[in-house]
């Protein structure tokens, strides 16, 4: 017997798988799900939120991605370099650079040196020993005449040539003193929508590039915890059109229902890709909460939960879950049907350090997770700092910046 929407419980027709691509192979795979803002200023916009490293393959403690050349503070800071030692190094081989307008030592100075045409062969004339790699070679000859001429007058796809030549090249002269490039392992995500909650099963697939034609990337990260795995895009009307919309809105983080530590907490997702293909939903996982949920663990707003998780839940959103009877905040218990929205499943803590399951994964060559070191304590990004995220949003700058340029 088929059920029907009334029977289908909400939460699961607000998550989507997500695969991570480059070009048309598939990456990894993990969780996000829908958020509604309506907002009288900012209009009303549905965003995909899900894990910084699902959309990138990478930890956001190991860099953002300013561009693909740009040096970053956090590439000095994740790789432990010296960013005023690289310039040091740079400025004591003493190449006549002319002006650059940005003060010595600093990251706009060394961005300011990526733009100069003429720096690979600056290099090259006092570095006559280095063995240039096979992408320098091919954007050695790609720029041979562009790097004849003035920066600003190079078409934005030429710029980013000579910035990536330039970025490499240091790289490769004074490899003691330079982060290696951080860049994203995809370039694109596909994630799903449902037609008809009356026949779940019917979903259309979206495929969106990740970044614009300007190397920007199109999700909004938190400006206040810049190393929180947290992002959210904002999703394109053109994209909802002809499909059912379930998300969760900001109501969804306010309950009665008191929390402490061992309430039940619920996960819904993907372990491994493995769902319910034919219907197209999620598999519910529970646990217990581990920390005191009104305290930020180690200062940052997270909790931790006591669960076993697996790769492709990360970007699950978390909920505590009541039907029947439950203790209110204020003492007394009553009933009632609760779903509160908690936050998002980001990560497993071990011994020493934080992993993504999928890192862990991946490590292990696909033979299955050593627990070895594992806590078993995964965490949960709160559900304010996303409220706080998507509530700051500057939509005239996104539309400017990404929307116009990213097809």
């Amino acid at each position: 017997m088929q059920a029907n929407a009334q029977e289908l419980e909400h939460i699961s027709l607000i998550t989507t798988p997500i695969q991570l691509l480059k070009g048309n192979v598939v990456i990894s795979q993990g969780t996000g799900f829908y958020y509604f803002l309506d907002d009288s200023t900012k209009g009303k916009i549905i965003f995909l939120v899900t894990n910084y490293h699902v959309l990138t393959g990478n930890s956001p403690s190991t860099g953002k991605l300013p561009g693909f050349s740009d040096f970053s503070v956090d590439e000095f800071k994740s790789q432990k370099k010296d960013l005023q030692k690289l310039c040091e190094t740079i400025k004591l081989e003493g190449y006549e650079f002319g002006m650059i307008n940005a003060s010595e030592n600093t990251i706009d100075w060394l961005n300011g040196i990526l733009q100069l045409p003429y720096l690979y062969d600056k290099v090259t004339e006092k570095k006559t020993n280095l063995t240039l790699t096979d992408e320098i070679k091919k954007l050695r000859e790609q720029t041979a005449e562009k790097r004849k001429g003035q920066f600003k007058d190079l078409s934005d796809n030429e710029q980013k040539r000579v910035k990536r030549l330039n970025r490499l090249m240091i790289e490769l002269a004074y490899p003691q003193e330079t982060p290696k490039i951080q860049l994203p392992k995809g370039d694109n995500i596909k994630f799903y929508f449902h037609k008809d909650p009356n026949n779940p099963g019917e979903v259309n697939e979206i495929r969106l590039p990740l970044f614009s034609k300007e190397e920007k990337e199109v999700w909004i990260a938190s400006d206040d915890y810049p190393d929180a795995d947290v992002a959210a895009i904002p999703i394109l009307s053109a994209f909802t059109k002809g499909v059912s919309i379930y998300a969760i809105t900001e109501n969804w983080t306010k309950s009665n229902m008191k929390i402490r530590p061992t309430s039940t907490i619920t996960l819904v997702g993907y372990p491994y890709g493995f769902f319910d293909k034919k219907n197209w939903l999620p598999i519910w996982k529970t646990g217990t909460i581990a920390t005191e949920p009104s305290y930020n663990f180690e200062g940052k707003p997270l909790m931790l939960i006591d669960i076993s998780a697996f790769p492709g839940m990360s970007g699950s959103p978390a909920f505590a879950i009541a039907n029947g009877a439950y203790q209110t905040v204020d003492g007394p218990t009553t009933v009632g049907q609760v779903r509160m929205f908690l936050g998002i499943y980001a990560s497993m803590q071990m011994i020493t350090e934080a992993k993504y399951l999928e890192e862990l994964a991946q490590k292990d060559s696909g033979k299955g997770i050593n627990i070895s070191s594992s806590l078993e304590l995964g965490h949960i990004w709160k559900a304010d700092l996303i409220v706080n995220m998507i509530k700051h949003i500057d939509v005239k700058k996104y539309e400017e910046e990404i929307i116009k340029k990213l097809f």
